[in-house]
């Protein structure tokens, strides 16, 4: 009674193929639209109606071997059918896209990275004419986090600023070491920054990093119009001291606001200053707070080393007229500090190597000429950033990571050096195969950028623990790498500390001591651990 009868005739034979044709035809849907999109980016509504149209298909062969009525059976086949149609609409119309804005299927070669904005639309461009087709993922800056997610299925490729990061996934067992090809074109004091032994202290040591991409930290812009005709030393020549009689000479120059300026309304310019002067005062200490080692804020040498380092900023930061030439509530941001200095701010800038481009936005962007930070106490400083390729492991062997390998060799190679130099003004890389490494670059300001970046050596520890003298420090930015953080605490939080210290000194010249005792005790709370209090008393209050 509850059933229709099978087999009574032509038409039940009818009934059962057309059944049978039905369960196969939506099973073959359901595979080909299942293997179709990679899960990782499809979108919940072809999720649904995945889902729906494999319980929809479950029911099908359900009703059709209980025998159920032809209605029943109707029934269920369109709510497979409507399912698929759903599916079909959302693959067509809303594909899935990943951050570059490109379709996405299965067996694409993905790569992790933290680029967002231009920086990300130039890596795109880039990858864009490699052999294979690149899924681009952007994670943003905590791409640590985003790793750490997708370990069970990682990418192929992630591109990774910071080093100890690195150095702390290959010692994890969770990355490959990169091909020698990758790395063979690249001064070794920059390969050291991504190396891990192999098996424990004794074990060899292994890069397990590439570095496909360079910056500067350390970098003065002058103004060629007001600098050039300078009597003594060559800018490129200057001391800390130099820098210091030039400052104090030009107050009055007529043709800028003031001397010297740098985007003191971007929190990490200031942290920049700050590492560079550090690290030519004392490079030992420097790599030490890199390392995370606290330090002894007791030891009578550290405390001299950091008031040093604090009253020569407050020094030179102390003009009169301020600073900066724009008022307190209004300091220059570093995207807009290079039209400022060219509309006649400044004679002088400080900041890194990426300020080519908004430099390369500037009508009278030529008149800005890069030199070193100032040599200090123990030689100039040449503090960097880097972004390395590392390599998953995939399904917990190397063995498979073979797309990953690929990739990443080519993105260390001449051709793509060449296009991402082309698609942004401001890459630079410290390849001996990049397009500015030779003099016959047709971009000398790159090219002298990029003969810093490979000419600089680490420093080299002396017998007495107060680090090499002498010669260019290549030191990793300490905020970049996240790991000079004793105690647990955050590099970073040094930040709004220096901003603090920096407007006490311009605003009030005549207090430097006592506001180099306030950021002194402030910093040694950072590097124990303990968050500055953003409403506690300022500067000589």
């Amino acid at each position: 009674m509850g059933g229709e009868q099978r087999g009574a005739g032509p038409a039940g034979a009818v009934s059962i193929v057309a059944d049978v044709l039905a369960v196969g035809a939506v099973a073959a849907n359901v595979v080909l639209f299942a293997v179709s999109r990679p899960w990782p980016t499809s979108s919940g509504v072809w999720r649904v109606a995945l889902g729906a149209a494999l319980l929809g298909a479950l029911l099908v062969f359900a009703l059709f071997l209980v025998g159920a009525s032809r209605l029943a059976r109707a029934g269920a086949v369109a709510v497979v059918t409507v399912a698929l149609a759903t599916m079909a609409v959302v693959d067509v119309w809303f594909p899935a896209l990943d951050d570059c804005g490109r379709e996405r299927r299965r067996g694409d070669v993905e790569a992790m990275v933290v680029w967002t904005g231009d920086e990300l639309v130039a890596f795109c461009d880039v990858v864009a004419e490699y052999d294979a087709h690149v899924a681009v993922v952007s994670t943003g800056e905590d791409i640590g986090g985003a790793l750490d997610g997708r370990w069970g299925s990682p990418p192929d490729v992630a591109i990774i600023p910071q080093p100890s990061l690195v150095r702390d996934y290959a010692a994890d067992g969770h990355t490959c070491p990169v091909e020698p090809e990758a790395t063979g074109h690249i001064p070794a004091d920059w390969n050291a920054f991504g190396q891990e032994r192999q098996g424990g202290e004794r074990g060899r040591q292994r890069s397990y990093g590439a570095v496909v991409k360079g910056s500067l930290k350390s970098v003065l812009w002058y103004r060629l119009d007001v600098v050039a005709a300078t009597d003594g030393p060559r800018p490129e020549d200057w001391t800390w001291d130099d820098l210091a009689a030039w400052v104090e000479g030009h107050v009055d120059d007529t043709r800028v606001d003031v001397p010297l300026t740098f985007a003191a309304g971007s929190e990490w310019s200031i942290g920049d200053w700050f590492e560079n002067q550090l690290a030519g005062t004392d490079p030992q200490l420097y790599d030490d707070l890199l390392k995370g080692e606290a330090p002894d804020w007791e030891d009578p040498a550290i405390r001299a080393t950091m008031t040093r380092v604090l009253s020569d900023m407050a020094a030179i930061w102390d003009q009169d007229p301020p600073f900066t030439a724009d008022a307190e509530a209004d300091l220059p941001t570093w995207d807009r500090l290079p039209g400022q200095v060219i509309e006649g701010a400044a004679g002088i800038m400080f900041g890194p190597s990426f300020m080519l481009n908004p430099i390369a936005d500037e009508a009278g962007g030529s008149l800005l000429v890069p030199v070193g930070f100032p040599a200090l106490e123990r030689g100039r400083p040449f503090v960097v950033g880097a972004d390395f390729a590392v390599v998953p492991e995939q399904e917990g062997t190397c063995r498979g990571s073979s797309a990953g390998h690929a990739l990443t060799t080519w993105l260390t190679g001449s051709e793509a050096l060449r296009l991402w130099s082309t698609a942004d003004p401001g890459f630079l890389s410290p390849s001996d195969l990049s397009p500015h490494a030779q003099e016959s670059s047709d971009d000398q300001v790159r090219h002298l950028l990029t003969t810093q970046l490979r000419q600089a050596e680490a420093p080299v520890p002396e017998d007495d623990g107060t680090g090499g003298a002498g010669g260019d420090l290549l030191l990793f930015d300490l905020s970049d790498d996240q790991l000079g953080s004793p105690e647990d605490g955050d590099p970073r939080a040094a930040w709004p500390v220096l901003e603090r210290f920096f407007v006490a000194v311009a605003e009030e010249p005549d207090d430097d001591a006592c506001a180099v005792e306030w950021a002194l005790a402030r910093l040694e709370e950072v590097y124990e651990g303990v968050a500055p209090d953003s409403d506690a008393p300022g500067p000589c209050a």
